[in-house]
């Protein structure tokens, strides 16, 4: 079996609740995205028919199931389900209930509710596909899970809210995302090897451009931390209160 992934910015079409259910389209038809395929609109029927509903995992990763899929159905275009901006293509619906009883289920639904997350993939298994005028058209899909992710394929996105966070809580959320954010990068990258294709230009550059922003915001912090460190003025002696002043008194901080 060959898993696939494929990231949407899902379009959130209601507004979430406390119980942590989130609507969303969480995939558009016949849009050709950014790893030239586009999902036809029958690709899911079979999945829909056998009313095997996927698991909602935290960026692909099948060790954080993080909740469950309640209801699913495919939309023809123009359904009233539909956001303006595809109700002319049509897409998979979906409703998502997050685990509240678990840390991870917490975390990321609060995530979400806060517009850090706004983006879904999906998980399968490729069936059918057939290339045309070098485009990949993905016929068959078997679904197997939804993630909520930090990068998607196309351009739709919505924005939910919030609940507050502690800073333990956030540095968690963020290694984890972080973690499935490489590793979802490596198995695109991956199957685009196996492929014979190489990765998209704007995909590479995008992927880039994260990592040049991470690695600007981890100097920031070391040099908050260095600029701070309490070893150069307690092993002088100096009241730390007193260093720290001088120093904003200085223009230093």
């Amino acid at each position: 079996m060959t898993r696939e992934t494929k990231s949407f910015n899902a379009k959130a079409i209601t507004e979430v609740s406390d119980e942590g259910i989130v609507d969303v389209i969480a995939s558009v038809y016949d849009i050709v995205d950014l790893a030239n395929e586009r999902v036809k609109a029958y690709a899911f029927d079979k999945t829909i028919a056998e009313n095997k509903l996927p698991k909602v995992c935290l960026s692909h990763d099948w060790n954080q199931i993080i909740g469950k899929v309640t209801e699913i159905r495919s939309l023809a275009p123009n359904d009233p389900l539909l956001p303006e901006d595809v109700k002319t293509y049509g897409g998979l619906w979906a409703r998502l209930q997050f685990s509240m009883k678990t840390q991870a289920g917490q975390e990321t639904y609060a995530l979400i509710k806060d517009g850090m997350i706004d983006e879904y993939s999906i998980g399968y298994e490729v069936k059918a596909d057939n290339w045309v005028d070098g485009i990949r058209d993905l016929e068959e899909l078997y679904l197997f899970e939804i993630s909520p992710v930090l990068l998607g394929c196309n351009t739709e996105t919505s924005t939910l809210a919030t609940k507050n966070m502690t800073f333990e809580q956030k540095q968690t959320s963020m290694n984890v995302l972080l973690d499935g954010l490489v590793e979802q990068a490596r198995i695109h990258l991956e199957l685009r090897e196996k492929a014979g294709r190489p990765i998209n230009a704007q995909r590479w550059n995008q992927l880039l451009q994260f990592a040049d922003g991470i690695e600007e915001q981890v100097k920031l912090l070391r040099g908050l931390l260095a600029e701070t460190d309490p070893t150069q003025y307690t092993a002088k002696g100096i009241d730390p209160k007193v260093y720290l002043k001088m120093k904003q008194l200085k223009g230093e901080l």
